[in-house]
């Protein structure tokens, strides 16, 4: 929400209103901080800085229908929505300039056709040695069952 709040003086108000902002924000979990286990409908993957799966628990057999082999060493953007591309391509610029990101729901595509419905919280975890990024992991939401 934006205000409009007038600045106090000695004699009363000034006639310059003063602009204000207040925002509710919610932080993104750091990774080591999740609980697991997660629920039957969430799955971890961890990425390559250039957006490879380099691991994905095994329940996206059950949410999606792959092996976690079966996405090793593909890109993320193979199995993203053509319709949603846009709005990821946005989100991953986000992650890799902030570090961390949530994105929209968006489709993730099916190994056996359709897809399902997801929400990822990603971030970049740093090298401990000398502080460049090295890996992003992701928490993924599914939020349907899949959709043909």
């Amino acid at each position: 929400h934006s205000f409009t709040c007038k600045e106090e003086t000695e004699t009363g108000y000034s006639e310059q209103p003063m602009n204000c902002l207040v925002m509710i924000c919610e932080p993104i979990p750091h990774p080591s901080n999740i609980e697991f286990p997660l629920d039957s409908r969430t799955f971890v993957s961890h990425c390559s800085m250039d957006m490879k799966f380099t691991y994905c628990d095994e329940r996206v057999n059950v949410l999606a229908g792959y092996h976690p082999d079966d996405l090793i060493g593909c890109s993320a953007f193979e199995y993203f929505h053509a319709l949603d591309s846009d709005s990821l391509s946005r989100c991953i610029h986000t992650l890799l300039s902030k570090g961390q990101v949530s994105t929209g729901h968006y489709r993730f595509l099916a190994k056996n056709g359709g897809f399902v419905w997801m929400q990822t919280q990603a971030t970049v975890m740093f090298n401990a040695k000398n502080s460049q990024p090295e890996s992003i992991i992701c928490i993924n939401f599914v939020l349907s069952n899949v959709e043909e």
